[in-house]
């Protein structure tokens, strides 16, 4: 597991994570950033971005209603 330096919370919807340089790459494997259906989604987001295709959300409950 990558060692996250320092962790701050900036307001209360954000957190800032520092990271040093050796770490980084553990830390993307770790969350999965270099999974290839990880990369593939954000293809397909980038996209859908491009076409118009979105639909804005204020919560994932949404999706499941």
């Amino acid at each position: 597991m990558a060692k996250i330096t320092t962790v701050k919370r900036s307001n209360s919807n954000k957190l800032i994570l520092e990271i040093n340089k050796r770490n980084f790459e553990k830390f993307c494997a770790t969350v999965g950033i270099f999974k290839k259906e990880f990369i593939k989604t954000l293809n397909e987001s980038l996209n859908d971005h491009k076409k118009g295709k979105i639909t804005r959300r204020t919560s994932l409950k949404e999706l499941m209603d």
